[in-house]
């Protein structure tokens, strides 16, 4: 919240969100030492956990610790893997499941059930 004082002296009734809401994205941070000799770091790979925790035991399959630090890819066909993997399997499924009746539930609600009031 934005105090009534902070948008009437401090900015002059300006209404700009600019000025009250940082949207700047973090900057990229640059590993040099993987850059020089390879490997992967795990703050990186712990960046996509929406991802792990979605399809559980994927990032285990993917990846393989070379230090406490760093990690690197462990299979080389990584699509493969992942289509073929139980849970991403079954993510799909459920997904599949969800939005299969998408369509003819749109079609219901929006044309089908559509009471038209003519005068």
């Amino acid at each position: 919240m934005v105090k009534k004082k902070t948008i009437v002296k401090e900015n002059e009734y300006n209404l700009n969100i600019a000025r009250y809401v940082d949207s700047s994205e973090e900057p990229e941070k640059w590993d040099i030492r993987a850059t020089m000799f390879g490997g992967i770091p795990k703050s990186e790979v712990e960046q996509l956990s929406d991802y792990w925790d979605a399809m559980p035991g994927i990032k285990e399959i993917l990846f393989k610790e070379v230090s406490e630090e760093y990690a690197e890819i462990n299979v080389t066909d990584i699509k493969n893997e992942i289509m073929t993997h139980t849970a991403a399997k079954a993510y799909i499924r459920e997904y599949s499941d969800i939005f299969n009746s998408f369509a003819e539930k749109l079609k219901k609600e929006l044309i089908d059930d559509v009471v038209l009031h003519i005068r």
